[in-house]
């Protein structure tokens, strides 16, 4: 069970705890990631669904995204 608990770096929380990736290949677990920032794909999802540069800029400037 130890060994399902692994440590990983995150900008906003160093050395933080996760659960470790249950698939292993060759016997060794995949290893772990942190997760972006909170907002960090943020202009990019918004671009991938359709919405302009412009459209993002003025989002942000009425502070919405």
């Amino acid at each position: 069970v130890a060994d399902m608990i692994d440590t990983v770096e995150h900008s906003a929380r160093p050395e933080m705890r996760v659960l470790a990736n249950p698939i292993k290949v060759d016997g060794a677990r995949l290893p772990n990631r942190p997760g972006p920032a909170l907002g960090a794909d943020t202009d990019a999802l918004l671009a991938e669904i359709g919405v302009s540069a412009a459209e993002i800029a003025r989002l942000r400037e009425a502070k919405i995204v």
